[in-house]
């Protein structure tokens, strides 16, 4: 993705698609939750 965050417009890939970068809920840095994969904000 490597587009701005949803809520927080932060660039980074979006949480929702499992991409590392910025969280959609929080505006964390990490991945998504709904992946598995490591993450920061857990939505």
């Amino acid at each position: 993705e490597g587009d701005h965050d949803y809520l927080f417009g932060e660039t980074g890939n979006d949480s929702v698609n499992g991409g590392d970068g910025v969280d959609v809920v929080n505006g964390g840095s990490g991945v998504d939750a709904c992946t598995g994969e490591t993450l920061i904000d857990c939505p």
